[in-house]
């Protein structure tokens, strides 16, 4: 049945598109990734942040990043984020 299913031409072409989508999106989000965190770092070397408190924007953008949204990390994202936020308005 699976043999006679990647036989079928329809559905070898859905799945060719639906590869090809996914890959797509996958590299746009790379890429808004690669030009967030040069900003990033753009921003702190122009603020002149120390060494110290530039890690904990990097570790907080890659919890934020990497998070799926509210979930078991989300609070731990809010105190970061707290935290940082003092850090930087001081």
């Amino acid at each position: 049945m699976h043999k006679a299913l990647l036989d079928d031409p329809e559905f070898r072409r859905y799945v060719e598109l639906y590869a090809k989508t996914y890959l797509q999106s996958l590299t746009i989000r790379l890429e808004e990734m690669r030009i967030k965190r040069r900003d990033s770092e753009q921003w702190m070397h122009h603020r002149l942040l120390p060494q110290d408190l530039r890690e904990r924007v990097r570790r907080y953008d890659r919890v934020v990043v990497q998070g799926p949204g509210p979930g078991p990390r989300y609070g731990h994202v809010m105190a970061l984020d707290g935290g940082l936020n003092a850090a930087l308005n001081q």
